[in-house]
C-alpha cells in the first residue's frame, strides 16, 4: 500500500511540473503482482507504474538531405514496424530500413556520442547478440538480402544472423567486414524478421527483396571523412595562477609516450588541461573482439612524484568507456601495480577518482582499459599537493 501511495504522488508531481521525457498517458493506478516474491513487488511496481511511463532516451535523429536507394520500392522492409529492439543507444534501429542513402557528417556529435546513420549499439555487451524485430505488413518471399556497414568502420557488428517468426534461419550467421556491402541470395518467407548482431556495433542498412541479384561482398572505395577541425584545443602553456598541479597535464611537461590504438581519438587529448569538447576529444580504440584483449596507454608525468588520485574523465563516454581499467607506475626500474583491474563501466558520461596507496615515487604512469573503449582526460595528483 504504501508502495501505490509513493507511485501516486510521484505521478501527480511529475505531471504537476510537466517533466519533460514523461509520457503522463502511460500513467498506471494498479499493477499485476501475482506470482511475484514479496522482495520483488516493491521494485516491479515502480517499475510498472512509473518507470514505464519515461520516454527512452533515443540518440539524435537523422534529418540529413540524401537520394534514396535505386530500389527502394521494390524492399520488402520499407513499411516494416520496429516490434522490439534490445538496445538502441549509440544510433536508432529505425535508421536500419531508411530507404535513403546512409550519409556521414565527421562533424556531427549529439548527447550520445557520434550521430550515425545507423542502427548502433553499445560496446561490451554483456549477451552473445544485440536483436531487432522487424514486423512485414504481409507475409512475403525472400530471394535476397543486402546489407551495408557503410561509414562504420572499427565499430562495425562482426557477425549478422536473421530468422523468421519460427527461429528458421533466414541468413545463418555471417561475419560482416567494416565499411563494406553484403548482397547476398536466399530462400525463405517471412512476416516477422529477427535481425540478431554479434556481439554488438553498428550495421548501416539491411534490406530485402522478393528476386535474386548478383552477390557482392566487397568493401566500400569511398574514404571515410575525418574531422575538419582539429581533435583538440592548441595546448599553451597556462599564466602560473591558473596552474593545478595536475601530473598528467600537457602544459607542465607530461607527455605520451605510447598508445596501443588511436583508431578514433589521439591519446594527447587525455593531457589537454581544458574541458573535453566532446566524444572526439579523447583517447577512443576500436571494438575488440578477441578474449581477454586490452588496450594501453603510458604517460610521462611532468615529474617524477608520489601518487595519491587518478581521476578519469568520462563526460562524453556515455556509451563507449572501458569496462575496467588498470593502473601501473614505473618508478626509474621496474613497473608496478598501482591498481588491479576496477570496474569502470558505472561512471560513463561522468568521473571516477582512484585512490593509490603505494609510498613510492612514479615518473610513468601505464593504464590499461579492458577490453576496449576510451575516456576523455586523465588528472594525476600527488600525495605532496
Amino acid at each position: 500500500k504504501l508502495m501505490l501511495l509513493i507511485s501516486q504522488m510521484v505521478q501527480i508531481l511529475l505531471e504537476a511540473f510537466q517533466i519533460e521525457g514523461v509520457d503522463f498517458s502511460q500513467f498506471k493506478t494498479q499493477f499485476d503482482a501475482q506470482d511475484l516474491k514479496p522482495e520483488e513487488i516493491v521494485n516491479r511496481g515502480y517499475k510498472d507504474l512509473v518507470f514505464s511511463a519515461f520516454k527512452p532516451d533515443l540518440p539524435a535523429a537523422i534529418n540529413y538531405q540524401r537520394l534514396k536507394h535505386p530500389l527502394w520500392r521494390e524492399d520488402l522492409l520499407q513499411n516494416a514496424k520496429i516490434t522490439y529492439v534490445s538496445s538502441q543507444k549509440f544510433a536508432r534501429a529505425e535508421n536500419l530500413i531508411s530507404p535513403f542513402e546512409p550519409f556521414f557528417d565527421p562533424s556531427d556529435f549529439g548527447h550520445q556520442g557520434k550521430v550515425m546513420d545507423s542502427w548502433e549499439t553499445p560496446r561490451h555487451n554483456p549477451d552473445s547478440f544485440d536483436e531487432l524485430h522487424l514486423k512485414l505488413d504481409h507475409t512475403a518471399q525472400i530471394k535476397n538480402i543486402e546489407i551495408s556497414t557503410k561509414y562504420h568502420l572499427g565499430n562495425q557488428v562482426e557477425a549478422i544472423e536473421i530468422l523468421n517468426e519460427q527461429d528458421e534461419k533466414i541468413l545463418p550467421k555471417t561475419a560482416i567486414q567494416g565499411h563494406a556491402l553484403l548482397i547476398k541470395n536466399v530462400l525463405s518467407e517471412a512476416h516477422l524478421i529477427k535481425v540478431r548482431v554479434y556481439p554488438d556495433g553498428g550495421l548501416t542498412r539491411l534490406r530485402m527483396f522478393g528476386f535474386e541479384r548478383d552477390e557482392k561482398n566487397e568493401v566500400f572505395d569511398e574514404k571515410i571523412p575525418l574531422p575538419l577541425k582539429p581533435m583538440t584545443l592548441e595546448f599553451k602553456h597556462l599564466p602560473e595562477s591558473h596552474k593545478k598541479m595536475n601530473l598528467a597535464d600537457y602544459t607542465l611537461g607530461a607527455r605520451i609516450i605510447s598508445a596501443s590504438d588511436e583508431h578514433y581519438a589521439p591519446a594527447i587529448s587525455i593531457l589537454s588541461p581544458f574541458a573535453p569538447l566532446n566524444m572526439f576529444d579523447g583517447f577512443e580504440s576500436a571494438r575488440s573482439r578477441v578474449k581477454d584483449h586490452f588496450e594501453q596507454v603510458e604517460i610521462k608525468l611532468c615529474r617524477k612524484s608520489h601518487i595519491a588520485q587518478v581521476v578519469f574523465d568520462f563526460s562524453y563516454f556515455v556509451n563507449n568507456n572501458p569496462c575496467w581499467i588498470s593502473l601501473e607506475g614505473f618508478n626509474g626500474q621496474e613497473w608496478l601495480m598501482l591498481k588491479e583491474k576496477i570496474w569502470t563501466k558505472p561512471y560513463a558520461g561522468s568521473s571516477q577518482v582512484i585512490s593509490i596507496e603505494s609510498e613510492l615515487e612514479f615518473e610513468h604512469l601505464r593504464i590499461r582499459l579492458f577490453p576496449d573503449g576510451g575516456f576523455n582526460r586523465i588528472k594525476v595528483f600527488s600525495c605532496s599537493e
